[in-house]
C-alpha cells in the first residue's frame, strides 16, 4: 500500500512540474501588430494604434497627438509581452494568445489619448492582431 501511494505522488508531481513547464516555451512573433477594429472602421482612421517587435525591440504608437514615441526592450514572461521603455518611464503588459496581443490595462502605464477626436482610445483587453511578420 505504501508502494502504491508511493509511486502515485510520483506521478502527480510529474505530472504537476511539467505542466508549468509549457508557459515557458511561449514565444511571439516578431512584426507589426496592429489594433483590432471592427470592420470599415479602419478605413475612417488614418493612423491605427501599433506595435513593432524586432530583435528584442519595439515601438508603440497610440497617440499621433504625443510628442513621445515609447521605444524600449520587450521580454516575456509566461503568457505576458512587457515593454519597458528605454527610458524606464513606461512599461506596457500583453497578455499573448496565437497571433494576438491583449492589452491588460491594470499592468501597464496610462495610454489616454490627447484628443479622443483623433483616435482610438485603447481600453483593458484591446486586441493588436499580428498584421505583417518579420519571420
Amino acid at each position: 500500500m505504501k508502494k502504491l501511494i508511493v509511486v502515485f505522488l510520483i506521478v502527480l508531481i510529474v505530472i504537476i512540474s511539467s505542466c508549468g513547464l509549457s508557459n515557458n516555451n511561449l514565444t511571439v512573433n516578431e512584426g507589426d501588430y496592429a489594433l483590432k477594429v471592427m470592420d470599415g472602421m479602419d478605413d475612417e482612421i488614418p493612423i491605427l494604434p501599433h506595435i513593432n517587435l524586432a530583435d528584442e525591440k519595439f515601438t508603440f504608437s497610440y497617440d499621433m497627438l504625443s510628442s513621445y514615441l515609447p521605444v524600449g526592450n520587450y521580454e516575456i514572461n509566461e503568457d505576458r509581452l512587457i515593454l519597458i521603455t528605454d527610458d524606464n518611464k513606461y512599461k506596457y503588459v500583453f497578455k499573448i494568445a496565437d497571433r494576438s496581443l491583449f492589452f491588460i490595462e491594470s499592468e501597464s502605464s496610462d495610454v489616454k489619448l490627447i484628443d479622443t477626436r483623433l483616435g482610438i482610445q485603447i481600453e483593458n483587453n484591446s486586441e493588436f492582431v499580428l498584421s505583417h511578420s518579420i519571420q
